[in-house]
C-alpha cells in the first residue's frame, strides 16, 4: 500500500485524478488511524482511570492494584498474541480494549471488598470472589460460542 501511495503522489501533476481503493486500502488507512488515536488515548485513559480510582478508593494501593493487574493481563494477552503469530489489527484491538475494560472491573470489584474488610465493614469477600469467577467463567463461555459459529471478529483474531 505504501509503494501505491507513493506512485499516486508522483501522479499528482497528471490531467487524471488516481484514487486507492479497496479493502486493503482501507483498513491500513483506518488500522493507521486507530493506532494514532491509541497511542493518545491509552495514556490519558490511565491517568483518568488512576484519578477516579483514587477518587473513590482513597489509598495508592487502590489505584496500583487493579492498574497492575490490567497490565499484566494485557503482557499475557501481547505475549500470547506474539507467540501465536498473531498481528495487531483493527479486530483484535478492540479484543485488547474489551480485555482492559474487564480487567479493570474485576479488579475494582476484587480491592473494594478487601477494602471493605480492612475498614470495618461486613466482609464480602468470599462472596465477591465467586461473584467475579462466574462472571469471567460466563464471559469466556461467550467468546467460546462466538468462537465456534466462526464469528467474522473473533476468527480475525485466530
Amino acid at each position: 500500500v505504501a509503494s501505491l501511495e507513493e506512485f499516486v503522489a508522483g501522479a499528482a501533476d497528471a490531467d487524471f485524478e488516481l484514487l486507492l481503493g479497496g479493502p486493503l486500502v482501507a483498513e491500513t488507512s483506518l488500522g493507521g488511524q486507530v493506532l494514532f488515536d491509541l497511542a493518545l488515548l491509552v495514556p490519558l485513559m490511565v491517568v483518568v482511570i488512576a484519578l477516579l480510582l483514587f477518587w473513590m478508593l482513597g489509598s495508592a494501593a487502590g489505584v496500583w492494584l487493579p492498574l497492575c493487574e490490567t497490565a499484566m493481563v494485557l503482557g499475557v494477552t501481547f505475549g500470547a498474541m506474539g507467540w501465536l503469530g498473531l498481528k495487531i489489527d483493527l479486530m483484535n484491538s478492540v479484543f485488547v480494549i474489551f480485555i482492559i475494560g474487564v480487567g479493570e472491573d474485576y479488579s475494582v470489584f476484587l480491592v473494594t471488598s478487601n477494602l471493605d474488610g480492612w475498614r470495618g465493614q461486613p466482609q464480602r469477600t468470599a462472596s465477591t470472589n465467586a461473584s467475579v469467577l462466574v462472571s469471567a467463567a460466563t464471559t469466556i463461555c461467550g467468546f467460546g460460542v462466538l468462537v465456534l459459529a466462526n464469528h467474522p471478529v473473533l476468527t480475525s483474531i485466530l
